[in-house]
């Protein structure tokens, strides 16, 4: 143990006590807790326009986590611009394949109108702000994919990272 005076004290350094890799564990940590944050972005910056409310590919991850965790993605969408005023996107995020929403098309449950919020607003660049919490995981590995489809695709094409627009997402581990 490493020893230091402070004011005329001897003081026990705090490095002796934890070991250098330390990391917390589910079983560590309250619910609720912050295990791990992740700042995440799309990998391209190609262009993807959608034309049919069929969920495709917008981002994938894998990521590891420990057992009985849960993940909270916040999404930032950059710019996409939409082809007509009465089409939206709707996003949805799905783990190891299971969506975390109540269905391919309604995106999160925490925000069942999540393809409305622009609906019959204009044709110009637009950004949405979500967020998606998926249920307890096992401990390992999970592949997180970001899908988008669009709402009334009689009203046009949905196109995102708009010139090179990257998606952001912030990915916060909770302890169960």
């Amino acid at each position: 143990m490493a020893l230091t005076t402070l004011n005329n004290q001897s003081v026990a350094s705090v490095t002796s006590f934890l070991p250098l890799s330390y990391s917390p564990t589910t079983s560590d940590m309250p619910s609720g807790s912050v295990l791990a944050v992740h700042d995440l972005a799309s990998s391209g910056t190609a262009e993807q326009t959608v034309n049919s409310n069929t969920m495709t590919e917008m981002d994938t991850f894998t990521l590891s986590c420990q057992a009985n965790s849960k993940f909270i993605w916040f999404m930032d969408t950059q710019q996409y611009i939409k082809g007509g005023t009465t089409v939206n996107p709707t996003f949805n995020l799905t783990v190891d394949g299971t969506s975390v929403g109540p269905s391919s098309g309604s995106g999160d449950s925490k925000s069942a109108t999540f393809n409305h919020p622009f609906y019959g607003q204009n044709t110009f660049r637009e950004v949405q702000f979500n967020y998606f919490v998926t249920g307890n995981l096992s401990s390992g590995s999970h592949t997180f994919q970001m899908r988008v489809a669009q709402y009334n695709p009689a009203g046009g094409s949905i196109t995102v990272k708009y010139q090179g627009s990257k998606i952001r997402y912030l990915a916060y581990e909770i302890a169960g």
